[in-house]
């Protein structure tokens, strides 16, 4: 199975929620499921704060991953830090975590962070 990345849009809400809920579920983060889909709406819409992207086939991601941005003059300019990255248990394990953060990695280069 293939951990290519692809960003998300706002069409993909309905399939990053149920994945969000899953990871906020371990640590139980405790936040109702409409401010989940507001936070989600935020990024989905095009935030200069962050980006999220699926990982996997985009009709049926195995999980996702979202980068926070800010600004560091140590960094010289915009950076960027992994907020969330959560990979469905019954694929984990196979590398593609690893795999996708590693494709991630050019795509935030390319864009100066």
């Amino acid at each position: 199975m293939s951990a290519r990345l692809h960003l998300a849009e706002p069409g993909d809400a309905d399939k990053l929620l149920p994945l969000i809920a899953a990871f906020h579920a371990d640590p139980a983060i405790d936040q109702s499921a409409g401010a989940r889909a507001a936070a989600l709406a935020t990024l989905l819409h095009g935030s200069h704060h962050g980006a999220d992207s699926l990982i996997g086939p985009r009709r049926a991601p195995v999980g996702y991953l979202v980068i926070s941005f800010g600004y560091s003059l140590e960094m010289g300019g915009i950076d960027g830090f992994l907020d969330e990255i959560y990979i469905r248990p019954a694929v984990r394990g196979r590398g593609m975590a690893t795999e996708a953060l590693a494709a991630l990695l050019p795509s935030l280069a390319d864009a100066d962070v």
